[in-house]
């Protein structure tokens, strides 16, 4: 069973744990008052694509794709774009303009992964971008590989943009 804490600023502030019994892949996000926040769930698609519905009480946002290192939302603020880098990076970007990055470590201690995920308050909402980390790892980076692994990350892609590499949220 997947389980996930996700802290903001080194304080914990949800918690993801995996549906049981469900047909689809299904993480659910909770908030440390047991209220549902998000579920994270993969679409019914034959493609082996990362597409996942992520669903809100107000309505859902779909991560599509259609190659294995751009994945995209489409939203009222336009496109937002999840574009794997060399390593272990994944540069997020609104309608071109990067917006963040996520950064996965490259150990892996007990098959725990850890995403750092820096963005723009007020470009993106860190709900969706917790959401698409919970994908991701479902979807490339569940694999239990023993006690101590090491992930190179992408190390043979063109990234379809760049992310600037003095880029900084800002304060």
């Amino acid at each position: 069973m997947g389980q996930y804490d996700i802290f903001l600023n080194d304080e914990r502030k949800y918690k993801g744990k995996s549906k049981l019994f469900s047909w689809l892949s299904k993480i659910t996000v909770y908030d440390l008052y047991k209220n549902e926040i998000c579920t994270v769930v993969k679409d019914l698609d034959f493609s082996n694509y990362l597409n996942y519905r992520l669903e809100f009480e107000n309505g859902f946002s779909k991560i599509q794709s259609e190659s294995f290192i751009e994945y995209y939302i489409r939203n009222s603020k336009g496109t937002l774009s999840f574009c794997l880098q060399k390593g272990n990076l994944i540069g997020v970007f609104l309608n071109d303009k990067q917006v963040g990055t996520i950064i996965k470590n490259r150990w892996k201690i007990l098959g725990r992964d850890k995403y750092v995920i820096q963005y723009e308050k007020g470009e993106v909402d860190h709900l969706t971008l917790i959401g698409f980390a919970i994908a991701y790892d479902m979807e490339s980076n569940n694999e239990l590989t023993g006690i101590v692994s090491w992930n190179f990350g992408n190390l043979a892609i063109n990234p379809v943009k760049y992310v600037d590499p003095k880029w900084k949220p800002l304060e």
